[in-house]
């Protein structure tokens, strides 16, 4: 559909692009520093059987032959012009980026709908869909509470949700404090027949790819082990993957839920 196209806005990775050029610059110039005795040193090459000769001119505009214990002032003059090449690159990738960024709206096309009057938005279908638009159509496609196992509704979310441990509450939470979309235990197919309900589906909304997260509550229990271990397995077998659309945390009984560590995936994957 082309209303599910999403403009993703490229303003913070051009700006620390800029950085990361301007501390490649700074270098550069601390190399320069060091090789600036080179300055007005050209080289000459010429290429023989048994490999390369080197040349400089002298005062008098004479080729002087370069020997072989006097190489190091090849390599330095030839790396001075190295740096000097890729110091003009990132100037001119430096201006083009900030230029661009200049005059750069990421919200133009979305705009265009935005000012439309109420009665053409009324009969018209943009063509990027808007946040609230894509989530509420999203969340239409993955229905939530799929598992049919009771749930003992001691747990309750900010949300509103009954689920089934502290953890899946604190999670549930911390997904609405961010602003993330999630589902509770939506449906999948697996590969081999079977229907799973893992935990949640979380939608990261700038780039609009979805994930599921399955919390693991008592890795440490061998029953819970065995009964949930191979339900890894049977996501990998049916294309989900742990970092690549499926995100895991679990717990011990000695060793709670790693706060610290949820809230580093979810700046990794859904923000």
């Amino acid at each position: 559909m082309i209303g599910g196209i999403k403009i993703v806005n490229q303003t913070e990775q051009l700006k620390n692009q800029v950085k990361e050029l301007e501390e490649v610059l700074k270098k550069l110039d601390k190399q320069l520093f060091y090789l600036r005795n080179m300055q007005g040193i050209t080289i000459r090459i010429c290429k023989q059987k048994s490999g390369y000769q080197y040349y400089k001119t002298d005062d008098n505009g004479k080729r002087v032959y370069i020997k072989h214990k006097d190489k190091e002032i090849v390599r330095k003059a030839f790396q001075k012009s190295y740096y000097e090449c890729v110091r003009k690159e990132i100037l001119t990738q430096k201006y083009q980026i900030e230029r661009f960024l200049k005059f750069y709206n990421p919200t133009a096309i979305e705009d265009v709908y935005d000012k439309l009057c109420d009665a053409r938005k009324e009969l018209v279908t943009p063509i990027i869909c808007t946040d609230d638009d894509y989530i509420e159509k999203w969340r239409q496609t993955h229905p939530g509470e799929k598992n049919t196992f009771p749930i003992d509704g001691q747990f309750v979310t900010d949300n509103g949700e009954y689920v089934r441990s502290k953890s899946e509450k604190i999670l549930a939470d911390l997904f609405l404090k961010k602003d993330i979309p999630y589902i509770y235990e939506p449906e999948v197919e697996l590969s081999n027949g079977h229907k799973a309900c893992p935990d949640f589906l979380v939608l990261n909304k700038r780039t609009r790819k979805s994930y599921y997260w399955e919390h693991f509550g008592r890795v440490d229990a061998e029953e819970y082990a065995i009964r949930n271990f191979p339900k890894i397995y049977a996501y990998e077998k049916s294309g989900l993957i742990q970092g690549k659309n499926l995100i895991i945390s679990m717990e011990t009984e000695k060793q709670p839920l790693d706060l610290k560590l949820v809230n580093e995936k979810i700046e990794m994957y859904l923000m």
